[in-house]
Order: structure tokens, then sequence, then C-alpha cells
């Protein structure tokens, strides 16, 4: 073990060390540049349609919004059933089926 000279800075372990960056901020660092493009190319959409002169009937738009409503509903239901019964154990499981 080396004793430090007088002359010597000695440094703080403590300042050297480096703050662990969250996993989000991270995923956020590396795919910012194509999050902004897609939110851009949304914008575009959106300011196209609304100043474009096509008539939009808007019962037919009311119809196919709703159908996929329904079917975004399911999925979310199916995926949330399975992610909780993926993340309970199955003695869990088999005591609240016993319970009913």
């Amino acid at each position: 073990m080396s004793v430090p000279k007088p002359n010597e800075s000695r440094t703080n372990d403590r300042s050297t060390e480096r703050l662990e960056v969250p996993s989000f901020l991270q995923w956020l660092r590396e795919y910012s540049l194509p999050i902004i493009a897609l939110l851009l190319i949304f914008l575009g959409l959106c300011l196209t349609t609304h100043y474009s002169s096509i008539k939009v009937d808007w019962s037919v738009t009311r119809d196919f919004t709703g159908s996929m409503q329904s079917v975004v509903q399911v999925f979310a239901f199916l995926i949330g059933g399975v992610w909780a019964y993926t993340n309970s154990s199955k003695e869990e499981v088999s005591r609240i089926v016993y319970r009913l």
C-alpha cells in the first residue's frame, strides 16, 4: 500500500463515483430522435387532415373507432389477465379458486 506524498492532492472517493442513470432515462436518451421524428410526422398528418377540404362521414368514423375501441379493450383485458396470472404463484391461484 502506497502512502501519498504531502504534495499530492487526495481526491475524495465519492467525488469520482458516477451516479447510475435510470434505465428509462438511458432508453429515452437512445431513442429520443426517432420519437421526435414520429411526433413530427404525426403532427404533420394532423395539420394536413385538419386543413384539408375532404368531407368526412362522421357516422362511419364513429362506428370504426367504436369497433377498434372494443378490440383494444379485449386485448388489454387478456394481457392484464395473463400478466396477473404469471405474477401470482400457483398456490395463491389455487387458494383463491378454492375460496370461490
